[in-house]
């Protein structure tokens, strides 16, 4: 089933939506690119969450240090 939306957060910040990096959502996978804003050094939790056209939603986070 293809995705049809993503969003991210950090830090449990406001969710703010992300496109594939081709622009456009068509695939079951897809690759995205985006930048998270200024940080402070220490370490952050980004929180990916996606959702297909079954309505159907995963997420992935990963902790990441900003030195």
């Amino acid at each position: 089933m293809r995705l049809t939306a993503a969003s991210f957060a950090v830090n449990g910040r406001r969710w703010e939506g992300v496109f594939p990096a081709d622009g456009i959502f068509d695939a079951r996978s897809e690759s995205f690119a985006f930048k998270t804003g200024g940080l402070k050094a220490g370490a952050h939790v980004l929180v990916l969450k996606v959702t297909d056209a079954a309505g159907n939603v995963g997420s992935a986070d990963v902790l990441f240090v900003v030195p």
